[in-house]
């Protein structure tokens, strides 16, 4: 395996890990159970976020995704965000019982399917 691997499996690989912060937060309130709700918004800024001083969401998005899956994804930003701002610094418990978590679960799910419809990139690892 290249030590320097090209641009486009870097933005590739991101691709990936975004739509892997959307199969968590598709799960909701299963996946706050299993890590935290803080890990479980925290995985999804990772790699989504508006705030971002070096690569901003959207237009830090991984130029692997197509722009109807950035506006998928830009719609589930916006959910997360206002959770966030709603719920604010409480347990798992209060997170879970906010009623966000549905919320934030179909959006979520709707922009994993539209993803899923390209699949998860692979490029080979000889180019």
């Amino acid at each position: 395996m290249s030590e320097n691997p090209s641009k486009r499996l870097v933005e590739q690989r991101a691709r990936n890990r975004v739509m892997d912060s959307m199969s968590w937060l598709a799960e909701g309130a299963q996946a706050v159970r299993r890590m935290s709700s803080r890990e479980f918004f925290e995985m999804f800024y990772d790699w989504v976020d508006d705030e971002n001083p070096v690569s901003p969401w959207p237009k830090g998005s991984p130029e692997t995704m197509t722009p109807p899956e950035v506006d998928a994804v830009t719609k589930v930003l916006s959910v997360v965000n206002a959770a966030v701002a709603d719920i604010g610094d409480v347990g798992d418990d209060a997170v879970i019982a906010s009623g966000w978590l549905e919320r934030i679960s179909s959006v979520a799910k709707a922009a994993l399917d539209l993803m899923l419809t390209r699949g998860v990139l692979m490029k080979s690892l000889k180019s």
